[in-house]
């Protein structure tokens, strides 16, 4: 719900003008750039490679089209850009491990599809990259989790917990895949999404795609 809250505002400020939502959208696909370059200066010490790294979120199409259409998870890659950041400062400094999980966990306001795969890869990179030890560093992971998931957690309770029975009811309901779909095909069918979904991220330059696989 928090990003009809946060949509709220500039419908408010323009006394209900629907091209508002647009200027929203705008204002985050800005705010993404700006912060692509702000960290990618700041982790390979090199004004030229944050301004690299803003070009290529610049001219991504999938972003440009978040900026021009007013739909709840399209905010979301600012925060994915500032989680991302907070991760690669927890290797020097644990602490910002709670930052990192209250990002990820925030992004439920704008898609939980977005938010759950995060926090759960989080959970692992601390594990099995970071290998922390230290209890009280998990506790603080947790913490931070629990309060961004936190406004969540209240909206289920206040609401009889629609959103988690409708999940559960999905779940139950999928139907199986056809008898004749090997587990090969289905298998074939999400690698090939990721691998479309990727070599089409800069679907103008394509190749640039792969110069960064090279990398």
């Amino acid at each position: 719900p928090g990003f009809y809250y946060l949509l709220a505002l500039p419908f408010w400020l323009t006394q209900g003008d629907p091209y508002s939502g647009v200027v929203l959208m705008w204002v985050f696909g800005i705010g993404a750039i700006a912060l692509a370059v702000f960290v990618g200066k700041k982790i390979f010490s090199s004004t030229l490679m944050g301004v690299l790294l803003g070009i290529l979120v610049a001219s991504t199409p999938s972003l440009i089209a978040h900026a021009r259409f007013t739909w709840n998870p399209h905010p979301s890659s600012f925060f994915i850009i500032l989680l991302l950041y907070f991760i690669y400062l927890a290797e020097k400094k644990p602490r910002f491990l709670f930052l990192s999980a209250f990002t990820a966990a925030f992004l439920y306001n704008f898609d939980l599809a977005i938010a759950v795969p995060l926090t759960l890869t989080l959970v692992l990179y601390a594990i099995f990259i970071l290998k922390i030890r230290k209890l009280k560093q998990y506790l603080w992971l947790f913490v931070g989790f629990f309060l961004g998931y936190l406004p969540m957690i209240f909206f289920e309770v206040k609401h009889g917990f629609q959103g988690s029975k409708n999940m559960l009811a999905y779940l139950a309901t999928r139907p199986e895949p056809k008898a004749d779909t090997s587990h090969m095909e289905i298998i074939s069918g999400h690698v090939n999404s990721f691998i479309i979904n990727f070599t089409t991220a800069f679907s103008t330059y394509n190749h640039i795609s792969w110069i960064l696989v090279a990398l």
